[in-house]
């Protein structure tokens, strides 16, 4: 495989962070998660991984491994469990990069996710969300349900969170609303792009259409 972390992609290009809370993820699960990150064509990244004080055997263990590997990974561990919005904030506070990816722990990127959307904010126009069509995985891994997202629908997106995954959100605007709220803990994505909208010019949000999560 190349290596395109010097080749290709210099200091002007963005840093992306990926936010990534854990909390006793099934452990295939989680490993397909952090190998699709690490198989990811664009090299500008970091991976903030905040783990909820897992109890299940194995997580702690299988992060570490992974970190041991690749450097890009960064993982802190509460000491108590908050839940997600307070780990996902938590993985905010330590993101060195302009913009910001949230991720679930048991959820997959394609390798091409992060380059396009690098490219994106590369084209110009100071973007400040970025979002994907995605799909699903059944037991078995195979691919399913696609979702094909329209462009940015403002009243559709205030019956429905179709954002949702993925999602990619300057820095300085998701601070500048206080970062996720946990009392709308598992609408906590929602309750952030809702705000964080208010903030933008429907030019400034951006939607990839390619199926860059599953």
């Amino acid at each position: 495989e190349r290596d395109y972390r010097d080749h290709h992609f210099d200091a002007g290009w963005p840093l992306l962070s990926v936010i990534v809370p854990t909390f006793n993820t099934p452990p295939a699960m989680l490993d397909d998660l952090l190998d699709s990150l690490s198989r990811q064509i664009y090299p500008r990244w970091e991976a903030c991984i905040t783990d909820d004080a897992s109890t299940a055997p194995g997580v702690t263990g299988l992060i570490e491994g992974w970190c041991a590997r690749e450097d890009r990974f960064r993982l802190q561990r509460r000491s108590q469990n908050g839940g997600i919005a307070q780990a996902s904030n938590d993985a905010l506070a330590r993101a060195r990069g302009d913009f910001v990816a949230f991720v679930d722990h048991d959820d997959r990127l394609a390798p091409h996710a992060l380059l396009l959307v690098a490219e994106e904010i590369r084209r110009g126009g100071r973007p400040g969300l970025l979002y994907s069509d995605s799909d699903e995985l059944s037991p078995a891994g195979e691919r399913c349900n696609p979702f094909f997202k329209p462009d940015w629908n403002y009243e559709l997106f205030l019956g429905q969170n179709y954002l949702n995954h993925l999602s990619v959100f300057r820095r300085d605007l998701v601070e500048e609303v206080g970062g996720l709220r946990p009392h709308f803990d598992r609408s906590q994505d929602y309750d952030l792009a809702l705000r964080v909208v208010e903030k933008l010019d429907p030019a400034e949000i951006v939607h990839l259409p390619h199926i860059l999560y599953h």
